[in-house]
């Protein structure tokens, strides 16, 4: 398994190891333990030019995955930690577990699950929740405000 962690965004330092855990927790769950992933945390302003560039939306989102065409590497997450901080308490939850949320997210898009309709959503939903469960401590720190 090999996950890239890069960190794009000044404001915050992120924990690669507990990135890696969580990326590597789901990984392994859906049956892709030497997958190879790589996962970008970024700012709403780069959120929105990849919004615009590839979905033809203009406006900041949380998290967006392209998966790869290979079947070793899976593709890349892109996680805006900005809109973490921002919508988490709009969702009840602390910073470090809205970020988790983005992850899993993401990871669950490589792997195959959508959320464009009703059924897809819920059925990814369940699996999130599910592997939220699985992670010990969602308050460990993943990202900190520098």
């Amino acid at each position: 398994m090999s996950i890239t962690v890069i960190n794009d965004n000044d404001k915050y330092e992120v924990n690669v190891k507990k990135v890696r855990d969580v990326i590597a927790l789901v990984l392994k769950g859906e049956k892709h333990p030497k997958a190879e992933v790589s996962i970008k945390f970024c700012d709403n302003n780069y959120m929105q030019k990849l919004n615009k560039q590839y979905f033809n939306r203009n406006n900041p989102t949380d998290v967006i995955s392209f998966p790869a065409e290979e079947s070793k590497y899976l593709g890349d997450i892109l996680v805006s930690s900005e809109m973490a901080e921002q919508r988490a308490p709009e969702f009840d939850n602390s910073f470090q577990e809205e970020l988790i949320l983005y992850i899993i997210h993401g990871v669950l898009h490589l792997v195959g699950f959508n959320d464009i309709n009703p059924f897809e959503r819920e059925l990814m939903q369940e699996k999130e929740e599910y592997y939220l469960g699985e992670i010990k401590d969602k308050k460990d720190v993943i990202i900190n405000s520098r």
